[in-house]
């Protein structure tokens, strides 16, 4: 079977576009989480910075357990100390991570703020909270980590 040539052409174009996927999704089911696509290697960085941050909020990482039912909190970042600049974090343990903002409020209780939208790139992100929390970054992977692969404890 023979194809028009301009078939061919929209094949290799959308081949190549696919390979550049966006590096962070947002949790589908109840949009509180976002994370990286992929278990993030041992020496990876994730750089922040935040707009819009309210004293009862902080924003938090954390690294799945195995299978991701638990979780424990790697970093945070109250809303309370200063956000001017950016933050980083190196990866000390290969995992699979997320990323929120937890809210108190008066009355003392907590929970997750909802996630409006997500942009992200192959490297960056940025996400919009409905609280109006901007959080900007990067992700930076170490250069012997391969795609699809996390690296080894050394």
């Amino acid at each position: 079977m023979r194809f028009p040539i301009h078939w061919v052409l929209v094949l290799i174009v959308a081949g190549c576009s696919a390979s550049s996927r966006p590096a962070f999704r947002v949790e589908p089911n109840y949009r509180y989480t976002f994370g990286p696509e992929r278990e993030l290697p041992v020496g990876a960085i994730l750089r922040f910075s935040f707009t819009g941050v309210k004293p009862s909020e902080m924003f938090l990482v954390s690294r799945c357990g195995t299978p991701c039912n638990t979780s424990k909190v790697v970093a945070s970042f109250s809303g309370t100390e200063p956000t001017e600049g950016d933050f980083q974090l190196r990866i000390r343990e290969s995992g699979e991570y997320y990323l929120w903002i937890q809210k108190q409020l008066e009355n003392g209780e907590t929970g997750p703020v909802s996630i409006d939208t997500l942009e992200s790139s192959d490297t960056t992100f940025s996400a919009t909270f409905s609280g109006g929390t901007v959080v900007t970054g990067a992700m930076e992977l170490p250069p012997d980590s391969s795609q699809g692969r996390a690296a080894q404890n050394p």
